[in-house]
C-alpha cells in the first residue's frame, strides 16, 4: 500500500466493493458461480456502475449451495468461465482497495481460480466490513450481513446474490465510517491497523484460506478461526455414543467418560415427549440437573433433562 493511499480517509476513499456466490465454503475446492464489483469513489456508492457476471464453475453445484444463492447448473450452463472474465474484471480490481464481508474467503476463491486459469496473482490491499463491525461496536456478538443492516438502517436486498450482498455491503461500508471516526478510526492506514490488531492471535492461520489446513497450523489453536476450511467431519466424534432413554444421569456420566465424549444419543422412548424422536444429553444438561438437584440428580432419568428432538448438520 503506498504511504499516500494509506492517509487517505475513509470518509473519501476510492475501492471496489467485491461479493462472490460459490460452490462451497471451502476455499481450496470451491468455484465462483456469481461475481459482482460495486466502485466506491470518494466514499460514496456508484450503485449505477454495477459488474455482475454469473459464472460456469466447470464442475456440479451441490444442492446445498443451491438452495442458498438460487443458482444451480442450467442457470449458468451458456456463462462463462472465470477465465473468459478475469481480463474485464482485473483493471476495476488491480492497484485498488477491495471490500467485502468476510473479504479473505472471497479473495482466497478468486486466487485459486486464477492459480487454475494460468493468471498471475497479487494479493490487494483489502478492508474487512465484518471486522471493522466488531471495532466499531465489540460487544456485538453478530456481525453477520443481515444483522450488521438491522443494526445500521441499511435495507438488504437480494441476498445470497453477489450483487445484493456487494451493494449492502457497500452501505455497510459507508454506514460504520462515521462510527469508526468517533473511535479515533479515520485513514485506511488506521483501519488496516485496528484489522491486523483484532486478528493477531490467528495471523499463523492465514495460509488456511487459500489451501487446506496442515497440522502444525492449528496445534494448539482453536478451530473455529477456520471456518471457511474446517469441516464439521474434521472435529466429530463417529460413530455416535448412544444410551439408553431408561439410564440415570449417573449411567448418562458414566458413559461419556468411559467414551471421552460430550454427548450421547437417546434412541426414542416410552414417554410422549420422546416417543417418535431421537434425543440428545449433553455435559452442560448433566451439570445443570447436578446444579439443581445436588446428589439426588444421579439417581434421575436423564430424559427429564435431554434435548428433542435432534437439530442436525451434514458433515460436509
Amino acid at each position: 500500500m503506498s504511504i499516500g493511499r494509506s492517509a487517505t480517509p475513509l470518509i473519501s476513499l476510492d475501492a471496489v466493493v467485491v461479493d462472490t456466490e460459490t460452490t462451497g465454503l471451502d476455499p481450496v475446492r470451491a468455484r465462483i458461480v456469481d461475481i459482482a464489483l460495486v466502485p466506491l469513489e470518494k466514499g460514496r456508492l456508484e450503485q449505477d456502475r454495477v459488474t455482475r457476471f454469473l459464472v460456469r464453475p466447470d464442475i456440479s453445484i451441490p444442492a446445498a449451495s443451491t438452495q442458498i444463492h438460487g443458482i444451480d447448473a442450467a442457470m449458468v450452463a451458456d456463462a462463462p468461465a472465470f477465465a473468459a472474465i478475469w481480463p474485464g474484471l482485473l483493471p476495476q480490481m488491480d492497484d485498488t482497495v477491495i471490500v467485502g464481508h468476510s473479504i479473505a474467503f472471497d479473495l482466497a476463491v478468486i486466487k485459486r481460480e486464477c492459480d487454475r486459469a494460468g493468471f498471475a496473482w497479487r494479493a490487494p490491499p483489502s478492508l474487512c466490513t465484518r471486522m471493522l463491525a466488531q471495532i466499531a461496536r465489540p460487544e456485538l456478538r453478530d456481525v453477520s450481513l443481515e444483522q450488521l443492516g438491522k443494526w445500521l438502517g441499511v435495507e438488504i436486498a437480494g441476498r445470497h446474490t453477489a450483487q445484493g450482498d456487494a451493494i449492502a455491503t457497500a452501505r455497510i461500508f459507508c454506514a460504520l465510517v462515521p462510527i469508526l471516526r468517533e473511535r479515533g478510526i479515520r485513514t485506511l492506514a488506521e483501519a488496516t491497523r485496528a484489522c491486523e490488531n483484532l486478528t493477531e492471535p490467528s495471523l499463523a492461520l492465514r495460509p488456511a484460506w487459500t489451501r487446506a489446513p496442515k497440522p502444525e497450523d492449528t496445534a494448539g489453536v482453536r478451530r473455529d478461526v477456520q471456518p471457511y476450511s474446517t469441516r464439521v467431519a474434521d472435529i466429530m466424534s463417529a460413530p455416535p455414543i448412544v444410551i439408553g432413554p431408561g439410564e440415570t444421569i449417573a449411567a448418562a456420566l458414566q458413559a461419556m467418560t468411559a467414551n471421552r465424549v460430550s454427548s450421547l444419543l437417546v434412541p426414542p422412548g416410552a414417554a410422549p415427549m420422546q416417543a417418535h424422536a431421537t434425543g440428545i444429553v449433553t455435559e452442560r444438561d448433566l451439570l445443570r440437573a447436578l446444579s439443581v438437584h445436588g446428589a439426588s440428580a444421579f439417581a434421575m432419568p436423564l430424559t427429564g433433562f435431554m434435548s428433542c428432538p435432534l437439530h442436525v448438520v451434514s458433515a460436509d
